[in-house]
């Protein structure tokens, strides 16, 4: 059985990768896409590893890295010409020949590829489309060629079973070969939050709102990521002055092992989920907990199935709770790691990528063997 998974990359990652390692364009296509996963460290580099511990054959693709997809499809074709995303993807079908298609990402494709490509490589017997983001009409149209759904969250979950018959939620992960201990007094950042803050409506207005009152009233507070401004947003006074005032302090975005340096290199990481989410189910929770920091995260309606409260999570219902919080913990050194530690236990015990993956694998078995 073989497993194609289709993913996608930031650019900025990409230019991050190629001006870290210059002798990129000298590498074949296989050497590069193992150099640049194991870079990136994204959910791919998991997913290659860890399948193909458990006999299920697997390959990556990446639907908008070019430069190097078009080394795979060079490398069987001497003739160099413009060739599109999905050219390039019907070339690396064509050579890998997977029973199963991964797409990690559907909005790089319309409802007719994914047909048409079953229907020219019919060896295909399998289609499952990864699923974490608000629903629409692109996103929409792609599951109906979708043999299996899967999703991050009760959220989203509850808004696909009503369109498709195969819907099954399974949780983020952590990868412990990501972890780099380090010493919790000698952590460099008191706190931390890395991730994305999208200041529109129903998006991350309440994280940007907590962050703002968290750095004011704290003032240590380390932010890297990509802010993304939509400026029918910024008529909101509240809105406008919390941009201002996190744009002083936010880094850069930080990537693959740069990210994981990061969240060691914390003693709190800060999570929140999106304005109008009620349920948990971010990548941040088991990325902050498996690298042995201590996660203070939004209280939703599931999230001490997860983590327990003040035992391996510290949750805030609001950013005075999260304030409060945060003074309390810098005190209590020994509770902070405390806590800490059970959280890093919890994740390598029941949210591993190790056990993600076996469990992606008898999933398959059942419906396909």
């Amino acid at each position: 059985m073989k497993l194609l998974h289709i993913s996608s990359v930031y650019k900025d990652l990409v230019e991050i990768f190629e001006k870290q390692n210059p002798d990129f364009k000298s590498l074949n296509y296989f050497d590069h896409l193992n150099q640049f996963m194991n870079f990136s460290r994204g959910q791919e580099f998991s997913y290659y590893y860890y399948f193909n511990l458990h006999g299920l054959k697997t390959d990556v693709f990446y639907i908008n890295y070019e430069s190097l997809s078009e080394k795979n499809y060079l490398s069987k074709n001497n003739k160099k010409e413009n060739v599109s995303k999905l050219s390039l993807l019907k070339n690396k079908i064509e050579e890998f020949k997977p029973d199963i298609l991964y797409l990690q990402n559907s909005i790089y494709f319309k409802n007719q590829d994914i047909y048409e490509i079953k229907k020219k490589f019919p060896f295909i017997k399998y289609v499952i489309s990864w699923i974490c983001t608000p629903l629409k009409k692109d996103i929409i149209s792609v599951l109906d060629c979708s043999d299996l759904i899967l999703t991050c969250s009760k959220e989203y979950y509850k808004d696909l079973i009503k369109i498709h018959k195969n819907v099954i939620q399974i949780n983020h992960a952590y990868d412990e070969r990501n972890f780099n201990q380090k010493k919790f007094d000698s952590r460099k950042f008191d706190v931390s939050f890395c991730g994305s803050i999208i200041i529109k409506k129903n998006f991350h207005t309440k994280r940007l709102n907590i962050l703002k009152q968290i750095n004011s009233n704290f003032g240590k507070l380390n932010i890297c990521g990509r802010m993304s401004l939509y400026y029918k947003e910024l008529l909101n006074f509240q809105n406008l002055n919390n941009y201002l005032q996190i744009r002083k302090i936010l880094k850069k975005p930080v990537y693959g092992t740069d990210y994981f340096e990061m969240l060691s290199n914390s003693k709190i990481c800060i999570n929140t989920h999106a304005d109008n989410q009620e349920f948990s189910g971010n990548m941040r929770l088991f990325d902050v907990t498996g690298q042995g920091s201590l996660l203070l995260t939004d209280k939703t309606k599931d999230s001490h199935q997860f983590f327990i409260p003040d035992k391996e999570c510290v949750e805030f219902d609001n950013a005075d709770e999260a304030i409060n919080k945060i003074k309390w913990l810098i005190i209590n050194p020994k509770k902070m790691m405390e806590i800490a530690e059970n959280g890093r236990k919890k994740t390598l015990n029941f949210f591993s990528y190790k056990k993600r993956c076996e469990k992606i694998n008898n999933i398959i078995n059942q419906n396909i063997c």
